[in-house]
């Protein structure tokens, strides 16, 4: 699925999570942590937290204690929650 997102998203200089100023959105974050999550075609929100939440390397991002900040959004299909501290 990874693979799929790159693939989709990359050619369109989506990877760089730039901001509506040209800038890198993380550099302005300021922050020490960030982490994020990506999932594709579930059916409804409650499956797409439990297919997180199963996953160890999903679920530790969820579960960052140092978090503080978090969005979710959904774009085509895909949805990427993003945290940061």
């Amino acid at each position: 699925m990874k693979a799929r997102f790159w693939r989709k998203f990359a050619p369109k200089q989506r990877r760089n999570w730039r901001d509506t100023t040209g800038g890198r959105a993380l550099d302005r974050t300021r922050a020490r942590v960030c982490v994020e999550n990506v999932g594709v075609n579930f059916p409804h929100a409650k499956a797409q937290l439990d297919g997180w939440r199963e996953s160890p390397g999903h679920q530790r991002n969820l579960l960052e204690p140092k978090i503080v900040r978090m969005g979710i959004a959904k774009s085509e299909g895909f949805v990427t929650f993003f945290a940061c501290s």
